[in-house]
């Protein structure tokens, strides 16, 4: 008996899902599904069922993946979403990937599917606990939003407060009394009475008043980021010190999830099977560059890398050209161009460019089909 998996097949051919259901069960899934080709079945097959994963043809006549997809986001369901074709090409997997579809499997090589199913699987059930894990910390932040602790020039705790407690590990009494240097992994252990020794002696305030992010020690040992605020109150001949603390732990996680996506993306990139060049829109700087890019320009990933983008183009005009259309409409298809090689030689492509969001920057993608004739002619 395999894993159980609820499937929706968006799919209008019985034999297509035969084969697919038979690649699910050889990877190990127990398949409970339903095959719907419409708009109304699809609709109501997402209120019948609380489905794991759905898997779409991309077409179908009178419907299809970007429709099914429509529909699914319409629902504000969590359900990850593969789609799948006979042919994959840059102009249906790229919209397809910015609208939601996690990955674009070919039929011809459905080996590739129950992989993506797993990752889709794990990747959203990692979605689910980040989601459950923030929801918990909000409601500590929404009742008392930070931990306080106040110290003196020595060090020294002297109230400690139950959020504090909550975040450290520890009850008051447990701290109260002793040097702060007990909540910090080294090296800061050993190197905070230093600090505060340096601020006495200098006057010189490196983190008063300023927010930080620093980490610290719970009770179990666990290192946890914090974001730190410290506030001085003046007592005649001595100081208290007071910190007002943040578990970070949650957004740190979403930040990690945040750069693994786009390692993701980056490896998608990379094994399609056009050049690709990413830019930002800031500054119009390359991000990425594919192999086959680098090939096509004749340079390598360290010499493309932070490249202004307008500096790869033969024709100064044809970058102007594409920014000024991709900040009206968004996008630039089949555009003719020449590119700068490395060793001094041109290299002829047509690119079609997108502008999408990247980690929650924005970002021109190009994919670049080279024109194999004219390669290398005379800059």
């Amino acid at each position: 008996m395999g894993a159980p998996l609820k499937v929706l097949i968006v799919e209008d051919s019985a034999d297509d899902t035969d084969l697919l259901l038979l690649e699910l069960r050889r990877g190990g899934f127990d398949p409970q599904w339903k095959r719907v080709d419409s708009d109304g079945g699809m609709r109501a097959a997402l209120e019948e069922e609380n489905w794991d994963i759905i898997i779409s043809d991309y077409t179908i006549p009178r419907f299809g993946a970007p429709a099914a997809l429509d529909i699914l986001k319409e629902s504000g369901l969590d359900i990850p979403f593969i789609v799948t074709s006979g042919v994959i090409s840059i102009d249906r997997a790229v919209p397809m990937m910015r609208a939601g579809a996690k990955d674009f499997v070919d039929k011809n090589n459905f080996a590739r599917l129950v992989p993506a199913v797993h990752r889709e699987l794990k990747e959203l059930e990692e979605h689910r606990a980040r989601q459950r894990a923030e929801a918990r910390l909000r409601t500590v932040i929404d009742t008392v939003a930070d931990g306080i602790i106040t110290i003196d020039e020595t060090g020294i705790i002297h109230s400690f407060s139950s959020i504090a407690g909550d975040i450290f590990g520890y009850a008051a009494d447990e701290v109260i009394g002793k040097n702060l240097k007990v909540l910090m992994p080294e090296p800061h252990r050993s190197r905070h009475d230093g600090y505060i020794a340096d601020y006495l002696r200098t006057g010189r305030a490196k983190i008063i008043g300023l927010g930080r992010e620093v980490e610290g020690i719970r009770k179990d040992g666990t290192v946890i980021p914090l974001l730190l605020s410290v506030g001085r109150v003046n007592l005649g001949d001595r100081y208290l010190f007071t910190g007002v603390i943040r578990d970070i732990t949650a957004r740190k996680q979403a930040e990690r999830s945040l750069r693994e996506s786009e390692e993701s993306f980056k490896t998608l990139v990379e094994t399609y099977p056009s050049a690709m060049l990413i830019s930002r829109m800031s500054d119009e700087r390359i991000l990425f560059g594919n192999s086959r890019f680098q090939k096509l320009v004749g340079m390598p990933s360290d010499k493309i890398q932070n490249l202004p983008a307008g500096d790869i183009f033969n024709d100064p005009a044809d970058h102007k050209t594409i920014v000024s259309m991709l900040r009206k409409k968004g996008q630039v298809d089949n555009y003719k161009l020449c590119y700068k090689r490395g060793d001094g030689t041109s290299a002829w492509g047509v690119a079609s460019v997108q502008q999408m969001k990247l980690g929650g920057e924005e970002v021109f993608m190009a994919a670049i089909k080279e024109i194999p004739g004219e390669t290398n002619a005379s800059a």
